[in-house]
């Protein structure tokens, strides 16, 4: 009897421990990351292209993304054009400055959240000034941008849209509405450099 009561209390005492550790199994947690959300701090480059824009010069239709946009039926070298991102994170909070070299010239604080399942969100606005012509102010928004991160974990694709002005000459602007259906920026190696070139 004494020693079926202690085979009793041995099998309880490892059913609970293996219990416990079943309860406490996640895995997609490691000891760098225990939430499950995936790293993508660092520099991303890559390109964008360009699948509507309209613009307005003091509100009439303007002409500046016709030269940009792929026409029926075939493609435009212009509508690709290059895109830099930098992201600092703290688990699923990410902010940085993605960075604009080509047709548009520019450079956007953005701040936003990565899911576990690798789906990059951002958002940033910045205000647009010219010394030369301090009455022309306005904002560059960008909006809409989600990436999904590859199995790898070395490549995003998604898609964004942004608003701004560029400047055409002296104080006459252009108000831009472009939306983008593609996005492909890769991690680059630390220290690493890029170079492109801007097409305009």
């Amino acid at each position: 009897m004494r020693h079926l009561l202690r085979l009793l209390l041995w099998t309880i005492a490892i059913g609970g421990t293996l219990g416990a550790a079943s309860c406490g199994d996640d895995t997609n947690s490691t000891p760098t990351n225990p939430t499950g959300i995936p790293t993508v701090s660092g520099t991303w480059s890559g390109q964008y292209h360009i699948k509507t824009c309209t613009d307005t010069i003091n509100g009439s239709a303007g002409t500046v993304c016709a030269g940009f946009l792929d026409p029926a039926g075939g493609t435009n070298a212009a509508s690709t054009q290059p895109v830099q991102l930098m992201l600092t994170q703290q688990n699923d909070q990410v902010g940085g400055t993605l960075v604009f070299s080509g047709w548009v010239v520019q450079s956007v604080p953005v701040t936003g959240t990565i899911g576990s399942s690798g789906r990059l969100w951002l958002q940033g606005t910045i205000a647009i000034t010219d010394p030369l012509c301090p009455t022309a102010t306005g904002t560059f928004t960008l909006n809409g941008w989600f990436s999904d991160l590859n199995r790898e974990r070395n490549e995003m694709i998604g898609q964004f849209g942004f608003t701004t002005k560029k400047k055409l000459s002296a104080c006459l602007f252009s108000d831009l509405n472009m939306q983008a259906d593609t996005v492909d920026i890769k991690s680059k190696p630390a220290g690493s450099t890029t170079t492109t070139t801007a097409v305009r």
